[in-house]
Order: structure tokens, then C-alpha cells, then sequence
């Protein structure tokens, strides 16, 4: 939900706006690649994917 909103803000408000606010943008973009990164990673963990990651280490 948090990267619809960013994409729809960005397609919504004009460039200049964005630069303007410039410090919510940065703030919010590092605040949602961390929010991906640990959520991703659990969820692959316990699914199948860990059997893929120890063929992929092997080979």
C-alpha cells in the first residue's frame, strides 16, 4: 500500500512539486526498501525458496 501511494503521489502532483517537498521523498523512499527487505525475506524463507537457495549454493 505504501508503494501504490508513492507511485500514484509522483503521477498525480507535477516534478516541481516533488522537488519541492524533496524531504519527504528521500525520507520515504529508504523508509519503504526496508519494510520490502525484511518482509520479503521471511516469507521466501519459509516457502519453497530456501530449497532453491541451497541448489543455487551447490551449483
Amino acid at each position: 500500500r505504501a508503494g501504490g501511494r508513492r507511485i500514484c503521489r509522483r503521477v498525480a502532483r507535477p516534478l516541481p512539486e516533488a522537488e519541492r517537498h524533496g524531504d519527504p521523498d528521500p525520507v520515504t523512499e529508504p523508509q519503504h526498501d526496508a519494510d520490502l527487505v525484511p518482509v520479503a525475506e521471511p516469507q521466501p524463507n519459509h516457502a519453497p525458496a530456501a530449497e532453491e537457495d541451497d541448489g543455487l549454493s551447490g551449483g
